[in-house]
């Protein structure tokens, strides 16, 4: 489906302030020293969407986990029609889950979600975010993996 790649802000950036033309002001991003994001992972049921991982590192603060899915072309989806579980992992041998979140939903007609594991996972050096979204296909959810984000130093 792709091969990794790494991006770094303004690769980023550009994809997040212009992906259906939405603006999100994301606590973390905006000093952020590195944002990894993983390749895109594409999925159709009723609407065509994508997801991808993005860690977020800033010097001396936490590290920050998140899962973005989107809906692809213009206009929004139905409230309730994509969600998103976003994990984020601390690199170790094997690496350890340090937060998760619940299944969020988008809670008003939208053409994006960002699912934000909080930070809190106390000191570590390298992190990297993972997760899985999910779709309304008519009569229930399809639940979609997603690529890991490459691994990010705090």
């Amino acid at each position: 489906m792709g091969s990794r790649s790494r991006k770094r802000v303004p690769g980023v950036m550009s994809l997040l302030l212009g992906a259906a033309g939405w603006l999100f002001l994301m606590p973390g991003l905006a000093g952020a020293q590195g944002i990894a994001q993983g390749p895109n992972y594409h999925y159709t049921k009723i609407y065509n969407y994508y997801n991808f991982n993005v860690i977020s590192t800033t010097t001396g603060q936490p590290a920050q986990a998140f899962i973005w899915v989107f809906k692809t072309g213009s206009g929004n989806v139905p409230a309730g029609y994509m969600s998103g579980l976003a994990i984020m992992f601390k690199t170790h041998t094997p690496p350890i889950v340090c937060r998760m979140t619940t299944w969020q939903y988008n809670s008003t007609a939208s053409a994006g979600l960002a699912v934000d594991a909080k930070p809190g996972c106390g000191a570590g050096p390298v992190y990297f975010s993972f997760g899985d979204s999910r779709a309304y296909n008519g009569s229930g959810y399809t639940t979609y993996g997603s690529y890991r984000s490459p691994s990010e130093t705090s």
